[in-house]
């Protein structure tokens, strides 16, 4: 089913008539399909759509004609207008199919983590010029705990955040970092159609400080290591530049790190297999979140394993060398950076072609070009709390008062809650809001980088906070300024990309 945008003068002549009709205060992009159009617009605030068609309802809005709805007779249209409700969103993507998530395949993607669930349309028009494949719905366990969302939530954010844009060029669906198989099938059943796993749990820790006798007995301990140690001791991988060989001690320590982590994301893997019931989906596996630089040798030993298992592989998340910390540029050798990544790189495109998955990767502007260079477009880079802090942002610009209030709270809530996050910044690093004038409060909270991190980290009690219904109400009543500040911010990814 082909979807297209009307004319800029149609498409503002039908707004206008809708929202009329329709009693809405806002109307967004329609998008011309066969047989009739869709709308998405607000009324009092509350997320509505509307669909138009000349003498009968299409058959891709069949499954909506038993909804509650109102009806409009326009002049050329007989129009259909009704909440935005998870079964009438889960209608519409089920028959409209730019508006169903889809596989981002070989295409260079970013994932763009939306907190609120109101950033949608300014992460599309951050994509302007650009031919980025786009995972609007991504979204953690973590985070969705913490925000007191759910996986079907998430996604219906998403899907009305499309239609609003008018984004009709394909989008994806990111379950990120699962650990349960109870979580992937939740997550399968909402209609995402990446799973990312994260199998931190399993990866062996400070492997590097055992002897080799304590190395040895941890090595032998791990399911399936006998036939690691045949197979892989002594072994040579060449690639084009650099050659990877497992010598003794270098095979324990992948076994010990990674062994049971394959194992687990195998397990994973195959739940989300399951729970699609055949359709196709994308499998990540995250091995970011540790303390050790994932080496040359154990992504070698990742790929194979995985492969050797059935498991195809759309991309890895090294824990790649220097700091990612949330909300800030990378510390450590840019260059340095450039070599590891581009070796790791080669790795993948000789070992599945998988994609190399840049995790905590906002904000790390001094990677992008290199990033850019060494994957060939064979990346995908995840995105999430920065949109928070842009959303911040237009909070602080359009009422100063409402953000220094959510400063201060999380001043107070950051020593607990940075406990799941490795970052370096501190409070007393950042005088009080009630130190700082309006001019001063975005430079300091928001562009300086301790700063960044307190409002970064919070998010989640400011989600359960009496804040939050304010937050949302002021997001929802200035989202143009809300839309510019996440696409101004997100086009500075892309653009050195």
């Amino acid at each position: 089913m082909k979807a297209k945008l009307f004319p800029a003068k149609a498409a503002a002549s039908l707004v206008r008539r809708v929202g009329s009709a329709a009693g809405w205060e806002r109307g967004y992009v329609p998008v011309l399909l066969p047989g009739g159009w869709l709308l998405a617009g607000r009324r009092k605030g509350a997320p509505e759509i509307a669909l138009g068609f000349k003498i009968k309802p299409p058959k891709w809005a069949e499954p909506l004609a038993g909804f509650p709805r109102e009806e409009h007779p326009l002049k050329d249209w007989v129009a259909w207008s009704f909440a935005a409700t998870h079964e009438a969103l889960r209608a519409l993507r089920d028959s409209v199919p730019f508006l169903s998530p889809s596989l981002s395949g070989d295409k260079p993607s970013v994932g763009f983590g939306d907190r609120t669930g109101l950033a949608t349309p300014g992460h599309a028009r951050s994509l302007a010029g650009t031919k980025l494949f786009p995972v609007f719905a991504q979204q953690s366990i973590r985070e969705m705990t913490r925000t007191q969302r759910s996986p079907d939530q998430v996604m219906d954010d998403a899907v009305f955040g499309v239609l609003q844009a008018g984004w009709i060029r394909g989008w994806g669906a990111d379950a990120d970092h699962l650990k349960l198989p109870e979580d992937v099938e939740r997550s399968a059943r909402a209609g995402f159609v990446l799973f990312t796993l994260d199998v931190g749990d399993h990866i062996g820790k400070d492997v590097a400080k055992l002897s080799d006798a304590a190395l040895a007995e941890a090595a032998s301990a791990v399911p399936g290591a006998g036939r690691w140690v045949r197979e892989y001791l002594g072994r040579t991988f060449r690639f084009r530049d650099f050659e990877v060989t497992f010598g003794d001690r270098a095979l324990r320590e992948t076994i010990v790190k990674y062994g049971r982590a394959v194992l687990q994301a195998a397990l994973l893997a195959e739940r989300a297999l399951k729970a699609r019931g055949g359709a196709p989906c994308e499998i990540e596996m995250s091995v970011d979140e540790t303390h050790e630089d994932t080496t040359e040798a154990d992504h070698v030993f990742v790929a194979r394993e995985l492969r050797e298992r059935g498991i195809r592989l759309a991309a890895i998340a090294p824990k790649f060398i220097g700091d990612f910390e949330k909300g800030v540029d990378y510390r450590g050798d840019v260059r340095a950076f450039g070599r590891s990544i581009a070796r790791h790189a080669a790795i993948a495109k000789a070992l599945g072609g998988h994609k190399l998955s840049i995790h905590s990767g906002s904000d790390k502007f001094s990677l992008y070009p290199a990033v850019g260079r060494a994957t060939r477009g064979r990346f995908h880079l995840k995105t999430a709390g920065t949109s928070w802090l842009e959303a911040l942002r237009a909070a602080c610009r359009k009422d100063p008062a409402l953000f220094r209030e959510i400063a201060d709270f999380a001043r107070g809530r950051y020593a607990q809650d940075r406990a799941s996050y490795f970052i370096s910044g501190r409070v007393e690093d950042v005088p009080p809001p009630s130190e700082l004038g309006d001019a001063d409060l975005e430079r300091v909270y928001l562009d300086g980088d301790a700063g960044r991190q307190i409002l970064h980290v919070t998010y989640g009690s400011v989600f359960q906070s009496p804040l939050k219904p304010r937050l949302f109400a002021l997001l929802v009543r200035e989202e143009e300024t809300h839309h510019a500040c996440v696409a101004r911010h997100l086009a500075r990814h892309v653009s050195r990309l």
